[in-house]
């Protein structure tokens, strides 16, 4: 069996094409705390330099068959997690609008009992569309909501990986999304 800490990158990444998962790991290890040092630095969030981080070596080893690495591996490394940043901060952008527009919604409305019997019916149709959900995605759904629970502990909780709560409460938010759309074009 061959040392992988022994290895150049390139031969790393020739063995990772293979998949092979002990090039993957010294790669990982090799990487792992500078990419968070400059996620870190970028992002400014434990957490979402740890998400970056780990999408990242996600992405890496579900498209082995395909990589193109026609630089480094740290440069190619390097551009995938700021492509990852870049996006987060996109995201970050839409929903600040969104907040910034409600906000400005609630400061310009009339506290009127119209308003609230509104607000109320909206609170119902939200209640009875997350009960809808299927159980796993209400589940972590409401464990993120409603207890404001980290990735992890939901994970933990739920005995899933990170990857599979942030998957279910995107799932989650998408199925709510689209029907309480179409749901409030009704009202």
């Amino acid at each position: 069996m061959v040392n992988t800490k022994d290895l150049t990158d390139l031969q790393l990444v020739v063995l990772l094409e293979k998949g092979n998962q002990s090039a993957f790991h010294e790669l990982f290890n090799r990487y792992k705390a500078v990419l968070y040092s400059f996620c870190y630095y970028k992002v400014n969030s434990k957490e979402q330099a740890q998400d970056i981080i780990q999408s990242t070596f996600a992405q890496l080893w579900e498209k082995r068959d395909n990589l193109n690495i026609s630089e480094s591996f740290e440069s190619y490394v390097f551009k995938i997690v700021r492509n990852k940043i870049i996006d987060t901060y996109r995201r970050g952008k839409v929903s600040q609008k969104y907040l910034d527009n409600l906000q400005h919604y609630l400061n310009t409305t009339e506290d009127s009992t119209d308003h609230r019997v509104r607000n109320n019916d909206l609170r119902r149709l939200i209640e009875l569309e997350v009960e809808a959900l299927p159980n796993a995605l209400k589940e972590a759904y409401l464990l993120s909501r409603n207890t404001f629970l980290t990735r992890k502990e939901i994970a933990g909780k739920l005995q899933i990986s990170e990857e599979g709560v942030k998957t279910r409460i995107h799932r989650a938010l998408k199925i709510l999304k689209k029907r309480l759309h179409y749901s409030m074009h009704l009202l």
